[in-house]
C-alpha cells in the first residue's frame, strides 16, 4: 500500500504542475474545477481505508463529470483519467481501473508518457488483484515499447524488485541482471541527455537492492563526476546524492575514506565548481570525525 500509495502521490504533483501551465494560459474555470478536484483525491489518498465508500464514489463522479465535458485529448485531463483509475484502485476495483486506464491508451495514443504511465498502471492492477502474470506482461511492454520513458525505465527494475519482495531469490537476481544491462546500455548511448542521468540512478538502486555497496558507490562517482560538473543536478538533488554516497561509505561499508576519495576526485577535477566549497568542507569534516561518532551532512 505504501508504494500505491507514492504514486498517487506522484500523480498529485505532476496535476500541480499542469495545473501552474493551465493557469498561466488563462483557463482559469477549469484550473479551479481541476484543483477541487485535486483536493477531494488528496483527502481520499491521505487515509483510504478512512474514507467512507460513498465518499469516494462522488469523488469518482465528480471525474467523471470533467472528462464528461472536455473530452479530447486534453493534456491536464490526462491526469483525471489516471486519477479516477487510481480511485478504483483505491476500492479494489482493479477490473474497472483497468478500463479506466485502457481508455487513456485509444484517447492519448501518440504520447508516450501517457500511453507508459497507463500500461504500467494495468500492469499494477493485476498485480494487485493477484495475477502476477499478466502484471509481468504489461511490465515488460512498457520497457520494450517505450525505453526511454519514465514509467519505461522504471518497470524493468521494478520486476526484480518484487521478485527480491516475495523471496523469490533466483528470479530476483536474473531480473535485476537483465535491469542492470539494460541500464547500463542506456546510460552510455544517451550520456549527453537527462536519459542517460536516470538510468545511472535506476541502475544504482538495482545495486542497492542487492546489497551491492561498492558497485552502488562507484555509480553514484560516475553520477558526480559526469552529471555534477555540467550543472545538470539542481542543489537538492547534489544533496541527495551526497547523502546516498555518505550513507554507503559509512554506514554499509564502515570506511570514512572511500567517501573523502569520491570528492576529492570531484575536487581534483573541478576544483572552480559552485560545488566545490561545500565538497571541500565535508571532507575536512570526514576527516576529522570519529568512526564511533555520527556524520552530520550539512
Amino acid at each position: 500500500m505504501k508504494n500505491t500509495i507514492k504514486i498517487y502521490v506522484g500523480i498529485l504533483v505532476v496535476i500541480f504542475v499542469v495545473l501552474a501551465i493551465l493557469g498561466y494560459r488563462g483557463n482559469y474555470s477549469l484550473e479551479r474545477k481541476i484543483w477541487g478536484l485535486q483536493k477531494q483525491y488528496a483527502q481520499i489518498v491521505k487515509d483510504p481505508q478512512g474514507v467512507p465508500d460513498n465518499a469516494i464514489k462522488r469523488v469518482i463522479e465528480n471525474h467523471k463529470k470533467i472528462i464528461a465535458k472536455y473530452p479530447g485529448n486534453n493534456p491536464i485531463i490526462t491526469q483525471v483519467y489516471f486519477a479516477l483509475g487510481n480511485l478504483y484502485m483505491l476500492r479494489k476495483d482493479y477490473a474497472q481501473a483497468r478500463e479506466e486506464f485502457t481508455i487513456i491508451l485509444d484517447v492519448y495514443k501518440n504520447n508516450a508518457e501517457a500511453d507508459s504511465e497507463a500500461l504500467f498502471a494495468i500492469g499494477r492492477c493485476y498485480e494487485l488483484s493477484g495475477k502476477w502474470d499478466q502484471a509481468l506482461g504489461f511490465y515488460q511492454r512498457v520497457n520494450n515499447e517505450y525505453p526511454l520513458t519514465k514509467a519505461g525505465m522504471v518497470a524493468i527494475g521494478y520486476i526484480g524488485g518484487y521478485y527480491k519482495k516475495i523471496n523469490d531469490f533466483q528470479k530476483a537476481v536474473d531480473a535485476f541482471d537483465r535491469a542492470i544491462e539494460f541500464y547500463k546500455k542506456i546510460a552510455k548511448n544517451y550520456s549527453d541527455k537527462m536519459a542517460g542521468l536516470a538510468a545511472l540512478n535506476l541502475l544504482s538502486d538495482c545495486y542497492l537492492a542487492q546489497d551491492r555497496w561498492t558497485e552502488a558507490l562507484d555509480n553514484y562517482q560516475r553520477i558526480l563526476l559526469d552529471y555534477g560538473s555540467k550543472g545538470a543536478l539542481l542543489p537538492v538533488q547534489m544533496q541527495i546524492l551526497v547523502q546516498k554516497i555518505n550513507s554507503i561509505a559509512v554506514k554499509e561499508l564502515k570506511d570514512y575514506g572511500a567517501a573523502i576519495a569520491v570528492y576529492q576526485q570531484f575536487l581534483d577535477k573541478y576544483p572552480d565548481n559552485p560545488f566545490s566549497p561545500g565538497f571541500k568542507k565535508l571532507v575536512q569534516q570526514l576527516k576529522s570525525v570519529k568512526k564511533t561518532e555520527p556524520l552530520v551532512v550539512k
